[in-house]
């Protein structure tokens, strides 16, 4: 392993979009490289997608999708869209048997 200075340590650690391409880009492996960045003061691992916002649930209307505008719309969804707007009770249609 070539010797590296911390000034450059610390710029490519901070520059890098994981701690895991950082040590890859300083040619060292994982656990050397976070020996040194937390020595270093610049260990920042992962959040995990802390601060990424992700898309909210589409909602579809019940009537839509009784007349076939959503058929990629799940049949267990729906059943419990029909429980909940009263159109349907829970219990097996067969033998009557409350779940």
């Amino acid at each position: 392993m070539k010797h590296i200075n911390e000034e450059e340590f610390i710029n490519i650690s901070n520059s890098s979009l994981s701690m895991s391409e950082a040590a890859s880009k300083l040619n060292m492996r994982f656990s050397t490289f976070k020996r040194y960045a937390v020595k270093f003061g610049c260990y920042n691992p992962n959040q995990s997608g802390k601060g990424i916002h992700k898309k909210a649930p589409k909602k579809y209307e019940l009537e839509n999708i009784l007349n076939g505008l959503h058929p990629e719309y799940q049949s267990y969804k729906l059943k419990n869209k029909l429980i909940e707007a009263g159109l349907k009770e829970n219990k097996c249609e067969c033998c009557g048997i409350t779940q």
